[in-house]
């Protein structure tokens, strides 16, 4: 959604975007973009990127694996 507004001088300023707006126009266009982007950083952690999928309406799905057999992957991780 897109808001107008006025300046000080009376002039219609440029429509608002909303962050999602935003980072839409800005981010990865598809799920290889994203996996690219994220896998080394994921690897350092000392997990396994299993699956990217990007959806309809900006959702992204990230699926992880813990590579050590106990613990599992935690919330704070």
């Amino acid at each position: 959604m897109r808001t107008n507004s006025w300046n000080a001088a009376g002039q219609q300023a440029a429509p608002r975007r909303r962050a999602a707006e935003t980072v839409a126009a800005r981010g990865p266009a598809s799920a290889s973009a994203v996996r690219e982007l994220i896998e080394p950083t994921i690897r350092g952690l000392g997990y396994e990127l299993v699956d990217v999928q990007r959806a309809a309406q900006g959702l992204l799905r990230i699926s992880v694996d813990t590579l050590a057999p106990a613990g599992g992957i935690g919330l704070d991780d």
